[in-house]
């Protein structure tokens, strides 16, 4: 059995890991489309 803390701190890890591979995705697009070294 997992306490109410434990499922609070998995569910916090999730959403920051989703946060942070979506950004990482947004980073990447965004530098498929405009480059930061060049014009």
């Amino acid at each position: 059995m997992q306490t109410d803390k434990q499922m609070k701190f998995i569910n916090f890890f999730i959403i920051t890991g989703k946060t942070i591979t979506l950004f990482a995705w947004l980073i990447m697009a965004y530098n498929l489309v405009q480059p930061f070294e060049g014009t």
